[in-house]
């Protein structure tokens, strides 16, 4: 019989610096999301071709008999399983000091929570793992248990499986990128109509869809209330599609190119420690945006006409992915916690969108009708993740600290924002104030158990 007790193994934490410390805690625990989908994809039933008594095709066959057969989907099963891979473990530890020596002990710990890039971490159970600080807070019991300090830390682990390694990704990298795949598409897009245009009542169908697309389109780049991106928007409608796919694709590009930016591009100066209205707009619009492109209610095996508006819609949600990982990359992120949200949120959507294209996909009867989607996109977002995450191991760590006595801002500003302080007093005292929201009643004074948020 196996002896966990024998098994089980010291918690210890490795800083960036190669400080290793072993970590009092009582409980430890992690989290992971694991991304994918079951989904039922049955084979269809319909009706066979044949000669029937009638001379229509489909009802009876000569012996008066219905006949129907399965038809094999593309990429059929029975269920399937969408893999996209398992995210980084979020481990949440309390870790405990206690003694006479506990607060030097907290102290020695917390700085190398502030230290920059990556560090180690090995729980009671399994091999050691590499993972980043999120954020962490500390307490200091005052009454009950006094000789006791107690640190919570918030890791995340550098995951290979949610983020896969490539070449070292940087803004100007993804940039390129996301160029280049954007050119493809709109070749892509205009390969897709030139075949349109060989049918009359095709085009007529790709023309109305094409103008309500562009109209989810307008909707959605308002919340951007440029002048810029409204007068691309207004030349494109003045345009036929027909003849100008490879132009009004380029030209919407970069309409949700600036549009995005206008949002994500915001500098947030003393008091934007909250998203900035023209971002939250941005992203709401964008998700919105996203999940109207989808076409609902499509059915198996689809239309030509389906498939054209897939392949339309499809070019303009790359457009909106690629203008995201291009401005994620170049976004000015305070804290690590925000630059994983923005990964985290930026690879939902990616998901979400290739996802519903892979389900639409398979519904794709006639392999000589399946179009070639240019696999580019992928890298891109894979690139843009790994550029902020690269980004992410220099920004601050943002930390709590619980009161023991009152407080001025000025004394709270010099002793944890030294350097700052020691060039601009004011500024460093006025960053403290608005990183934490405070309002007039806190503005020299801040009393005993006051929860303070510093960035370091």
């Amino acid at each position: 019989m196996v002896n966990f007790l024998e098994k089980r193994q010291d918690v210890t934490w490795t800083s960036p610096s190669g400080k290793i410390f072993v970590l009092k805690t009582l409980v430890n625990e992690y989290t992971r999301k694991h991304i994918g989908e079951v989904k039922e994809n049955p084979k269809t039933t319909y009706t066979a071709s044949s000669s029937s008594s009638s001379g229509k095709k489909g009802s009876h066959n000569s012996s008066g008999v219905s006949t129907s057969r399965s038809k094999k989907r593309v990429g059929d099963s029975n269920d399937t399983f969408t893999d996209l891979g398992v995210g980084g473990k979020d481990v949440p530890l309390e870790v405990l000091f206690v003694g006479d020596n506990h607060d030097t002990e907290a102290d020695a710990f917390e700085a190398a929570l502030c230290e920059i890039g990556k560090s180690k971490l090995r729980l009671a159970y399994g091999d050691e793992f590499t993972v980043n600080v999120i954020n962490f807070s500390r307490k200091n019991h005052l009454t009950e248990q006094i000789n006791k300090t107690t640190i919570s830390v918030s890791f995340h682990q550098t995951s290979a499986t949610t983020y896969p390694n490539s070449s070292k990704s940087n803004s100007k990298q993804v940039k390129a990128a996301a160029a280049e795949t954007n050119t493809i598409s709109a070749e892509n897009f205009e390969a897709a109509v030139s075949e349109v245009s060989k049918s009359q009542a095709r085009m007529i169908k790709f023309t109305n869809s094409y103008n309500k697309m562009m109209s989810k389109v307008s909707d959605a780049l308002s919340a951007a209330n440029s002048i810029t991106v409204k007068s691309i928007l207004s030349d494109i409608m003045g345009q036929d599609v027909m003849s100008n796919a490879f132009t009004m694709t380029s030209q919407l590009q970069i309409a949700i190119s600036q549009a995005v930016g206008l949002g994500y591009k915001v500098k947030r100066l003393g008091s934007g420690f909250t998203l900035p209205d023209s971002l939250a707009s941005i992203k709401s619009s964008l998700s919105g945006l996203l999940s109207g492109l989808k076409s609902s209610g499509t059915s198996y095996p689809l239309s030509a006409e389906q498939i054209d508006e897939l392949i339309m819609n499809d070019t303009t949600a790359q457009a909106v992915l690629t203008a995201v990982a291009e401005n994620i990359t170049e976004s000015d992120y305070i804290t690590r916690s925000e630059a994983i949200a923005a990964v985290d949120d930026f690879a939902d959507m990616a998901d979400d969108w290739n996802n519903y294209v892979d389900e639409e996909y398979q519904k794709i009867e006639d392999l000589s009708q399946a179009f070639v989607r240019d696999s580019g996109i992928n890298e891109v977002v894979v690139s843009a993740i790994n550029a902020v995450i690269e980004k992410s191991y220099e920004l601050k760590i943002e930390k709590t600290l619980i009161l023991t006595e009152d407080e001025s801002t000025v004394n709270l500003a010099y002793k944890h924002y030294s350097n700052d302080f020691a060039i601009d007093p004011e500024g460093a005292i006025d960053y403290l104030i608005e990183s934490n929201g405070w309002g007039d009643d806190l503005f020299y004074l801040v009393p005993k158990g006051t929860e303070v948020k510093l960035y370091v």
